[in-house]
């Protein structure tokens, strides 16, 4: 965990009563206020904090969506029955999550300065509905062709770790579509989803529309380890790009627009297993790890017409593990738990699915 080597003063001559600012070198840059020394604006802080637990909670609720799909149509062992017994199903899931964060690295051209720590609560929920276009069209003997439609909604509550007036909350709808590809054991999938909401500043009153869009791509082979256990090694691609809309806060002062985009290569290798229940129910314990490189990444907002530029840990480990039982030919419900860490934050979050053909 890095070292923080700023502490705090009040300021009431240009914000809200009882917001609190960061006292900060005195080379500044954009979210910044300079009417006595200079300061870290908590209200742009909060917003860009919140910027990014929205792209995360989004991307997060995207690659879980994706990941249930391939377990769905491709994980199942020998010993599991069909994974659908007709051309439809529908895909539901929510994850809640809580994430400790050391603060982003604040940079301009002239100074680098470290920014307070802040925590999220994230909650995300989606539903698909799944096309096996193979089993429809009766080429699934050789190949698999799912194709599905999705939805859902996620939040992201932030509170900076400055006497507790840095609180930011974004809440957004999530809407998209996917295609998974299969052969045998190996298998692609391509998912795309736009994330489009509104974020409440609570230190100055502010809100501002908000739109992401993000696109992933993965490709895998599962490898028999024995006869009930599998060994699944994917990886892939994934693009994100979020903008926070400008605003006027209640006490007059401008925000620019916030943007933040990355390209992440990603390498999501795991195990599972199929055991046969006494009442005919299949359980298939799994573990996973996930293993993320951003690139590219850029995180700025600005203030009166001035930008800043935010940063953190480029590089993050995830594992989780979980189960799938199957109930019936038509019916499977999962359970999940997560951990995340990365040189900045780490995150534990829990999630529940349900599966169900028509």
């Amino acid at each position: 965990m890095k070292d923080r080597s700023w502490r705090l003063r009040l300021c009431a001559s240009s914000i809200s009563i009882g917001a609190a600012l960061v006292f900060l070198p005195s080379k500044a840059n954009a979210c910044i206020d300079e009417s006595e020394g200079t300061f870290l604006r908590t209200d742009c802080y909060a917003g860009v904090a919140v910027n990014s637990a929205i792209v995360d909670t989004s991307l997060d609720a995207l690659l879980k969506l994706s990941d249930d799909i391939i377990q769905a149509s491709v994980g199942p062992a020998s010993a599991a029955p069909p994974a659908q017994s007709s051309p439809f199903g529908v895909f539901a899931s929510g994850q809640l999550a809580h994430t400790a964060h050391d603060g982003f690295t604040v940079s301009n051209d002239l100074d680098v300065f470290d920014g307070p720590s802040f925590d999220v609560d994230e909650f995300s929920a989606a539903a698909s509905v799944d096309f096996n276009a193979a089993k429809h069209f009766g080429f699934d003997s050789e190949h698999g062709l799912n194709l599905g439609l999705f939805g859902g909604y996620a939040s992201a509550d932030v509170n900076v770790d400055v006497f507790g007036v840095g609180d930011a909350t974004n809440k957004s709808g999530m809407f998209g579509g996917y295609g998974l590809y299969r052969k045998g054991t190996s298998y692609a999938l391509v998912a795309a989803s736009a994330f489009l909401g509104n974020t409440d500043v609570k230190a100055n009153d502010g809100s501002y529309d908000t739109q992401g869009y993000a696109i992933t791509g993965s490709i895998g082979r599962i490898f028999k380890l024995t006869d009930r256990v599998r060994f699944d090694l994917r990886g892939g691609l994934l693009g994100v790009t979020f903008t926070g809309d400008a605003y006027t806060d209640d006490s007059g002062t401008e925000f620019g627009k916030s943007r933040l985009s990355f390209g992440a290569i990603k390498f999501d290798p795991g195990v599972y297993a199929d055991y046969q229940l006494g009442n005919g129910m299949v359980i298939s314990p799994y573990a996973r790890a996930d293993l993320q490189q951003r690139f590219g990444y850029s995180n700025t907002a600005s203030v009166s017409g001035l930008k800043s530029n935010f940063e953190d840990a480029d590089f993050s480990v995830a594992l989780s593990s979980g189960f799938n039982l199957k109930m019936s030919s038509s019916t499977t419900v999962s359970t999940e738990i997560r951990g995340k860490w990365s040189e900045d934050s780490s995150t534990v979050s829990g999630k529940l699915g349900l599966k169900v053909a028509f």
